[in-house]
């Protein structure tokens, strides 16, 4: 399975479960308040709202996240770099957090599906670092020696047991993406020590 292919069944998946399940949800808990405000237990109902409005704006958070995702699709015309620019501009826009990039030896020359799952590497870490990390300062170095191209992220925040690794981070998923790819990907993390995420992949050019 390529790597678009497998990002198309990962947003099918998204649309159907997880967006499916939040609306559905949702949906359940409009109706148990109009019940409740009918039966005039409007204490109840005031607290079921609350839900309602919380529930919709991790619904907002998530369909805004998987658009984030895929505004990947420029990659095709500004390329790696400029794709991951823009990435960490909207990043460091919405968080405040001071974002670093800086790039080694890198003319772009590389195929499509390494600069997909570069990016994607890029993207998740960050998600997972202003979800999770509350960190202040990052790093994003991408270098390239010969046909091999290094990525690293790191930054300052709270890091993490590698044997108690958290759930919900993406990193399954970013492994298997690299790996699909013949790659090298690591995670180096301590609590209270920060966490660094390598990707190595070929160019895929010769």
């Amino acid at each position: 399975m390529d790597v678009r292919e497998q990002e198309g069944k990962e947003l099918a998946r998204c649309l159907h479960d997880d967006f499916g399940q939040m609306i559905a949800a949702i949906q359940l808990k409009v109706m148990l308040s109009r019940q409740l405000c009918q039966e005039h237990r409007c204490n109840e109902a005031m607290a079921a709202i609350d839900e309602v409005h919380g529930m919709t704006g991790g619904l907002i958070d998530a369909v805004r996240e998987q658009l984030r995702k895929l505004r990947h699709g420029h990659l095709e015309t500004v390329g790696l770099v400029e794709a991951i620019r823009a990435l960490i501009g909207d990043w460091r826009h919405s968080t405040g957090i001071n974002i670093i990039f800086s790039k080694h030896g890198f003319d772009g020359a590389i195929s499509e599906s390494s600069e997909t799952v570069l990016y994607r590497v890029v993207q998740e870490s960050l998600t997972n670092i202003v979800r999770h990390a509350n960190a202040n300062h990052v790093e994003v170095e991408l270098q390239r020696t010969g046909d091999q191209i290094r990525l690293e992220i790191s930054d300052n925040g709270c890091g993490f047991d590698l044997d108690a690794m958290p759930a919900g981070m993406g990193l399954v998923g970013m492994r298997e993406r690299v790996q699909a790819m013949d790659g090298l990907f690591q995670i180096f993390s301590e609590p209270g020590k920060g966490t660094t995420v390598i990707c190595q992949l070929s160019t895929g050019q010769k």
